[in-house]
């Protein structure tokens, strides 16, 4: 499975009367403009082109909304981290986003002779959200000496560079 970037279309619901116009907006988009997802306010789009018609179109309906990029996770090669529940959205059809604002995924390498990437691992593993098996989830990452990708909070990319330099290791990090 490919990695798949989407495009998300948050609404800023204000008060309980833009619920009811904004699923009557929902209602109408979907004829003309393919839905990928939804949960709750948050639709998801595969296409941009959808996403630029979709934010067109509410924004003349007086939505307020945000954008929202969108990383697919290929759920069958995803392990739940004890920080899932707080950053993964999980969609009623099963699928699962990460917000590419809030989070950062990277490979951890082996960088020197002598490297400790376990040691690494170990330290990471308290702010990890997922870990992604790599060998099937994609082919167009390349080589990497770790099998897997972890899912961080994006503000502690620094945090994770040291760690993995204090262990001979470095970070590669993806959809940045």
């Amino acid at each position: 499975m490919k990695w798949t970037r989407l495009y998300g279309l948050e609404a800023i619901i204000a008060n309980p009367s833009d619920v009811a116009r904004f699923e009557g907006a929902v209602n109408r988009l979907e004829r003309t403009v393919p839905l990928t997802d939804r949960v709750n306010e948050l639709l998801v789009f595969q296409e941009e082109q959808n996403f630029d018609n979709a934010r067109t179109y509410l924004e003349s309906c007086g939505m307020a909304i945000e954008r929202v990029d969108l990383l697919s996770l290929p759920i069958e090669r995803t392990r739940e981290e004890p920080l899932y529940a707080d950053y993964a959205i999980v969609t009623p059809a099963g699928n699962a986003f990460l917000d590419l604002a809030l989070s950062a995924l990277f490979i951890l390498n082996a960088a020197k002779p002598g490297a400790e990437p376990a040691p690494a691992y170990q330290q990471l593993q308290e702010h990890l959200i997922a870990v992604v098996d790599l060998e099937a989830a994609s082919g167009e990452i390349g080589p990497h000496i770790d099998e897997s990708a972890y899912a961080i909070d994006r503000q502690l990319a620094e945090l994770a560079d040291r760690i993995a330099s204090a262990y001979g290791c470095s970070v590669k990090w993806l959809f940045t």
